[in-house]
C-alpha cells in the first residue's frame, strides 16, 4: 500500500476543491435561470447563452494556465487561480 505523505492530505483537499468549484458554480447557476430572466427582463433562451460562454472561457483559460503552471510552480499559479475566481 501506498503511504500518504502528511502534505499531500492538504493536496488532495484542494484538488478536490478546485475540480468541485466549476461544476457547482454551473449548477447554481442554472437553477436560478428563471430568476435571472426575470430580473433582467430577457429570455431564458438568453441567460442560457451565458452558459456556454461560461463553459467556452473556463476551456480557453485551462489552456492558459495549463501552459503557466507548466512554466511556473504548480502550487503558486493554482493559488492566484483560486483568488481570481473566487
Amino acid at each position: 500500500m501506498i503511504g500518504i505523505r502528511k502534505g499531500s492530505k492538504y493536496l488532495i483537499f484542494f484538488v478536490v476543491i478546485f475540480v468541485a468549484l466549476p461544476p457547482f458554480a454551473i449548477d447554481a447557476y442554472i437553477t436560478a435561470f428563471g430568476n435571472i430572466a426575470d430580473f433582467f427582463n430577457v429570455n431564458v433562451n438568453k441567460v442560457a447563452i451565458t452558459v456556454s460562454t461560461y463553459v467556452v472561457g473556463f476551456g480557453i483559460g485551462m489552456l492558459f494556465w495549463g501552459a503557466l503552471s507548466d512554466r511556473f510552480e504548480r502550487k503558486k499559479i493554482l493559488t492566484i487561480g483560486m483568488l481570481i475566481y473566487s
